[in-house]
């Protein structure tokens, strides 16, 4: 199994509109036979995060969409304490006390977001008043600031493995790019369609 690199989602809440939609690509990194199956069974989901809840998250949401047609998965982080380490002797216990028959394991290698800010733009509201009085002052003038609003472009890389317990192997591998999203949360439901999808249809799940 390779060193994982940090694996961390920007969470950031978009306050604008992006300039661009949501893109994103996908190619297969696994140097090898196409895997031909049978399907795993029973998958131990792992993210390497640097914050807890991402990875709580992510890993919760991915198990869950993969959890279908027989197969179950079960995120890392429900079998460990908050602050285990994710390493290779702690995952090789937890595979051996799971019985599980594959591990998956998703880390983010490359990351960058850009933001705009449009300054707000000042106006005047008037409000009249009804009733007497001299006309210049039926109206109050009430000075009004637009706040600014942040527009987020989150872009990220993603690197997915699949590797087999009975061969002690990878077997799938993934590379994708996720580009012009404008939240965390839009950012994390792509990640884990195109993980799912793939390994559907690569045979890796059913």
């Amino acid at each position: 199994m390779r060193h994982p690199v940090r694996f961390s989602i920007i969470c950031m809440v978009a306050l604008g509109v992006a300039a661009c939609g949501p893109s994103n690509s996908t190619r297969s990194t696994f140097d090898g036979p196409d895997y031909s199956g049978p399907a795993f069974t029973r998958v131990l989901v792992v993210a390497v995060a640097g914050d807890y809840n991402n990875r709580a998250d992510f890993e919760r949401m991915l198990a869950r969409e993969l959890a279908a047609n027989g197969t179950t998965a079960t995120p890392y982080y429900t079998l460990v304490d908050m602050n285990a380490p994710i390493d290779r002797p702690s995952v090789k216990e937890q595979v051996k006390a799971g019985n599980f028959d594959s591990v998956l394991i998703t880390q983010v290698v490359n990351r960058d977001v850009d933001s705009e800010i449009k300054a707000g733009s000042s106006a005047t509201k008037t409000t009249r008043h009804e009733g007497g009085g001299v006309e210049l002052f039926r109206y109050d003038y009430e000075e009004l600031n637009e706040p600014a609003t942040v527009s987020l472009d989150l872009n990220v890389v993603i690197d997915v493995e699949m590797f087999s317990v009975k061969s002690k192997g990878l077997v799938w591998a993934i590379e994708s790019d996720l580009s012009h999203h404008e939240s965390r949360e839009e950012l994390m439901l792509d990640a884990i369609d195109i993980v799912a999808r793939e390994l559907r249809r690569d045979g890796l799940v059913n």
